[in-house]
């Protein structure tokens, strides 16, 4: 692999480009917006940026097919795991901020009726 960046630098890219793909699109379907645009201008963005790194990649199964074509796994754990672990870490963070901001929402109108009950 002459000119190919190192295994760890192609894994994490791989990973964090799922990653923003699946926080822009879990984002996008949240907020009731079309999906269209944040996923599209991700996945833009991660063309060029990946693109020398790792081809990017950014699915499993765009990867597995070339490899099996030309019979070459070498490296084929990296486009298998980074998005799988960029997926799941998208997930989560998503979740996290999902569940912050509706625990938010529901101690804003408990705070209030604490207060007017206090004010009685």
């Amino acid at each position: 692999m002459t000119g190919r960046p190192d295994l760890p630098r192609r894994l994490v890219a791989e990973g964090l480009g799922t990653f923003c793909l699946v926080f822009a699109g879990t984002g996008a379907v949240a907020v009731n917006s079309v999906a269209g645009d944040p996923l599209g201008g991700t996945i833009a963005l991660e063309a060029l940026a990946m693109g020398p790194i790792t081809g990017a990649s950014m699915n499993p199964a765009r990867s597995l097919a070339p490899a099996a074509v030309a019979g070459d796994f070498a490296d084929l754990w990296i486009h298998m795991a980074g998005p799988v672990l960029g997926a799941l870490g998208g997930v989560a963070i998503y979740a996290f901020l999902r569940d912050a901001r509706d625990s938010t929402v529901a101690a804003v109108p408990m705070a209030l009726t604490e207060n007017q009950e206090a004010a009685r």
